[in-house]
């Protein structure tokens, strides 16, 4: 597979993935040992923005980190593929097996405002930052370096490491007894992130938009989280 013949850039220094990478992996352990949980949210927003910055200052186009291409077919494409997702996520929780996946210590003694102020403000921002930053400028910069191929792979793969202290994280304190924090318990759930991002990924690349990939994933993110707090709070 070849370099994205559509791109309008040209020029783009090729440390540049690779200072993206850098930035993203400090920022990942700044999140986890120095920044307050309440300043998570905006800190990503302004991480977002300076990494749209540095893309435009080294020469990618709009349309390079995905904010061109087919924005509404893009979209529409992920609205469809959000429905999938809600469809499966609703049938794991009308399966009283499969229900308390869903289900971890995060939603005790969640309020339902915080649970909407979760939902429909803290998910969204969290996850246009990720799409931003892995679909958008990281991949925009691959893609101007290296082959389709390789440039899915390797920003799925920096994805997939970006969980790994939020993933410890929450094995350490997930109340389901079918998880738990070991080494093969992490490397399953990492493994099962990144393949989703895999997923997200073939979004992007097959509408040129991040917001294909940005409805399927706010909607996982979104409806889990509504799923796993009815059974906690409710006790289903």
């Amino acid at each position: 597979m070849t370099r994205n013949p559509d791109s309008a850039s040209t020029g783009t220094p090729a440390h540049l993935s690779l200072v993206v990478i850098i930035v993203l992996g400090v920022y990942n352990v700044l999140l986890k040992l120095v920044i307050p949980a309440w300043a998570h949210v905006g800190s990503s927003v302004l991480i977002a923005l300076g990494l749209v910055l540095l893309a435009r200052g080294s020469g990618l186009s709009w349309f390079d980190i995905g904010f061109g291409g087919r924005r509404l077919r893009g979209l529409g494409r992920g609205l469809a593929a959000a429905g999938i997702v809600l469809a499966a996520l609703a049938l794991l929780a009308a399966i009283p097996a499969s229900r308390q996946l869903l289900a971890d210590a995060r939603f005790v003694g969640v309020s339902a405002w915080t649970g909407a102020h979760k939902v429909f403000i803290e998910i969204p921002l969290t996850v246009g930052f990720e799409e931003i930053a892995f679909r958008g400028v990281l991949l925009g910069a691959l893609l101007r370096t290296t082959s389709v191929l390789r440039a899915a792979v390797l920003s799925t793969a920096v994805f997939g490491l970006w969980h790994v202290l939020s993933t410890m994280e929450l094995l350490e304190t997930d109340r389901n007894l079918a998880l738990d924090s070991s080494p093969l318990a992490l490397l399953g759930t990492l493994t099962g992130i990144t393949i989703v991002g895999l997923v997200f990924t073939w979004l992007r690349l097959a509408d040129r938009s991040v917001f294909s990939p940005f409805a399927v994933h706010v909607t996982l993110n979104g409806v889990g989280y509504v799923i796993g707090w009815m059974i906690v709070t409710w006790q289903l």
